[in-house]
Parts: structure tokens; sequence; C-alpha cells
């Protein structure tokens, strides 16, 4: 295997791309987002890839994106340990599995031995072909490269070093499987049966083989700014945010009668200053700092405020660095936009005082699952089960609570309104539209999850 990158510089998180059969880093040129190295990972010839682990040192958060046969070279990288997996944030399959020639998870044996023995560069070409048609979203497949500058005996060695992998049980952290309903190589059915027989959510899209990992990027990555765009102009946010506001008064609930007031408080996230009033009210903090993508006005309610516009996930990063401390980090209703949400805890658990409070609210899978008829969701919204497990590991004692919120709107511009004034949705990759596929008085469902998480270990 080769690795390339396609955008590179200081960067501290990394998009690694493991690409589709017969593709090369420059079928992905296109691929960026802002704040991210992109890198390629391709040619699989030679199933080995030494040094990887060291390339990947520098980074901080690694989002694997993985296409077709891909998905089968990531999940060996990572068996022959080539891949240091334990330091893969997460990772997304596209129309793929890594059980890939299978009857029952994969392609035919027969058709997979077909296409590589009778391999030729016309054949290639029906192949290629194949991948997407008139009827699908991302018509017609990009050919970056004539059909005979392939290099034919390449490709049937790589057919042959993959056709024998299968891992029943991955090692990635794979969220989400990405499956086209008209895809003609991987059929549709085996790759659902092989990611629900391994628990992984699976995303239906309207397209062929061939979707383009832009535009699984969109999906997977939160766009920063256009979350601060939406949020910073919804100019009537507390008028529609009901469930927000329940939200953050059960979030403070969580404190005890013998919370210490006064102390240094970092906030993650202030918004329109809803929670933030309430909680200074409550602790009465000599402290505060407050951080937004954009810049919040002076609230007057400490005798220190400090208002910081900047990403939250890289002012924890520079709040490590220069070895900050803070009574209680508090967090409402955010957490679920951050790329890493395991490296935020860590570094919140880091910058705590011995005595100091994690409070923190986000949201389990299901979220708004009306609106899943309209756009499936780009959230990767992490279970229950994950959350306890990884607070554990730097919190002694954690206390979590969950519930359900169900909204009722009388109309469906009702709730077009409600999620343009809250900026719910703010980066999701596809519009609003087709409302005809709610029913006449739609429902919202918001699943909080709260959490006070004490005694911080030394991690």
């Amino acid at each position: 295997m080769t690795i390339n990158f396609i955008t590179r510089s200081d960067n501290t998180r990394l998009l690694l791309i493991f690409a589709g059969w017969s593709t090369e880093d420059d079928f992905y040129s296109d691929v960026y987002r802002e704040g991210w190295d992109v890198a390629v990972i391709s040619d699989y010839s030679d199933l080995t890839l030494p040094g990887l682990s060291g390339i990947l040192d520098s980074y901080d958060t690694i989002y694997i994106i993985a296409w077709s046969l891909g998905v089968i070279a990531a999940e060996h990288l990572a068996h022959v340990s080539d891949l240091p997996y334990h330091r893969i944030t997460a990772a997304f399959a596209v129309n793929g599995t890594a059980a890939p020639v299978s009857d029952t998870y994969g392609i035919s044996p027969d058709i997979y031995d077909g296409t590589e023995r009778t391999l030729t560069h016309a054949t290639l070409r029906r192949f290629l072909n194949r991948m997407s048609s008139s009827k699908d979203k991302f018509h017609p497949y990009p050919c970056t490269k004539p059909y005979t500058d392939y290099n034919i005996d390449s490709l049937r060695q790589q057919l042959r070093n993959l056709r024998d992998l299968r891992y029943t049980t991955p090692l990635l952290p794979w969220l989400k499987a990405y499956i086209s309903d008209n895809d003609l190589i991987f059929r549709q059915q085996s790759q659902k049966a092989y990611w629900q027989s391994v628990g992984v959510t699976t995303i239906d899209i309207p397209a062929g083989h061939y979707i383009p990992i832009q535009y699984i990027v969109h999906m997977v990555t939160p766009d920063t700014g256009k979350i601060a765009d939406r949020f910073s102009n919804a100019r009537q946010y507390d008028d529609y945010a009901e469930a927000q506001h329940i939200i953050a008064r059960r979030l403070l609930s969580l404190l005890t009668d013998d919370t210490n007031c006064g102390g240094d408080i970092l906030e993650l996230g202030t918004g329109t200053g809803y929670f933030s009033r309430l909680l200074a009210k409550r602790l009465k903090p000599d402290d505060m700092t407050m951080v937004d993508l954009y810049m919040t006005p002076d609230m007057g309610i400490a005798p220190v405020e400090r208002h910081i516009a900047m990403d939250a996930e890289l002012f924890m990063a520079h709040a490590v660095t220069e070895r900050y401390q803070f009574d209680m980090v508090a967090s409402a209703s955010t957490m679920q936009w951050f790329t890493d949400p395991e490296l935020f805890i860590r570094r919140s658990a880091r910058l705590l005082t011995e005595s100091g409070i994690f409070l923190c609210s986000s949201f389990l899978p299901g979220n708004l699952r009306e609106l899943d008829v309209l756009s499936p969701t780009s959230m990767p919204y992490r279970s229950e089960e994950w959350l306890k497990n990884t607070l554990s590991r730097y919190f002694k004692e954690v206390d979590i609570e969950t519930e359900d919120i169900v909204l009722q709107f009388n109309t469906r511009r009702e709730l077009l309104m409600h999620l343009r004034h809250t900026g719910v949705g703010g980066s999701s990759v596809e519009t609003r539209r087709h409302w005809s596929a709610l029913p006449e008085h739609p429902t919202l469902t918001y699943r909080p999850i709260y959490i006070r998480a004490t005694h911080p270990s030394n991690i």
C-alpha cells in the first residue's frame, strides 16, 4: 500500500481515505475540509504499510473513510498492526464490508473470481461504467485517466490479495456504513446484513456504487463555519428553544446541594447565554471563561468574565498545553458537534481541579429521528454505553440521566421555524426539502443525556 497527502498543513485532525479498488490518490483530489489534513491509502498490490503509525503520531483526531474494497484494506491493516486502531477516532464505510467476498456479506465468490480472471482494459471499462448510471444521484462516474493507462496486472494482483480476507469481528471503530440503493457491485442487502451483524448503523443513499468521498466528508464532519453562521443568526433562538431550555434546567439540577460556590468555570458552547446565566446564578463563580465559535456579548454574570471566539476543541488543546485549571467544565447541548468526544472528555479531566466537576449534556442515537425521512442525519451520536465506558476511564464517579422530550407542532411550518431559529441541523449536507413526507401535525423528539462526573483521574 502507499499513502499520499492531498492536504498537509499543521492540522491536528486527519481524514484518512482508503481508496476503492482501481482508484489512486488523484481520484480524491477534491476532498477538503477546513482544519483537516487529507491523506489517501491506495494500491493493494502489497498489503502492508510500514511506518504508518509514525505518520499518524502527529494527529489527535483521525477519521477513516473507506470505500468499497478499501473497507477490507483498512480492517486488514488494523489486524496486522500497521494501523494503530486504538488511535482512530471514528471510521465510516461506504459501499463495502470487511467480508467482501461472500454470498452473505459481500460480492459472490463466482462474480469476484470471474472479474479477476477475465480482467482486461475492455472488461475494466464495463466494470467502471457500472459504478453509476443515469438514475444515480452521482452520475456519471468520473474517470481520471484513459482506460488503457490502467495497469491490468497490478489490478488483478490487488483482487487476488484481498480475496480471502474476512473479518467478522472488526477492530476499527466503525460508526456508520453508507449504503447505496442502486449498487451494482456490492449488493445492498449483503452490506446491510454484514453491518447489522456487527452492530453498525447503516444509512441509505440514493446512488450507485460510486459516492463522492467529499459528499461523505460533509456528512461526517461538522462544518464549523456553517454551524457558527446558523447559531449566530438565530435571532429568535430563545423564543423557539423550548427543548433546549428544558435540557439546560435539567442539566443544572444534577448539581447537588453541597456543590461549592465560587471558583473558576469553563463553559463551552455559550450561545445566547441561557444556561450560562442559570449556572452563574446557582454557583456565583469568581471567574467564567465562555467559548463559542462566534463572539458572544458580555453578560455581567461574574466578577471576571472572558468571551473567546474559537473552536472549542482547539481551545481545549490550548488550555491543556498551557496547564489551565478550572473548578468546573460545563457544556449544554454542544458535545454532539465535537469531532472527538473522547478527547474532549479526557482533556476536561486534565483541566479540572481534584474536586472539579464535569457537567455536560449531549444527545443519543435517535435524536430528531422524525427528520430522517427528509435527510439521513449527519450526526455521529454516541451511545449511552459508549459514554459511560469512556467517562469511567477519566472520572471516578459518573452520574448519567436520560430522557425523551417530544415537541408537538400544529403545522409543518411551525417545525420549520423551530429548526431555523434554533440552528438544529446546522451542518447537514442536505437541505430540508420534501416536507410533504412529514405528517401534517409533526412531532420532534430530542433524546438528551445528562452527565455529572467528578474526581478526575490523572490521565
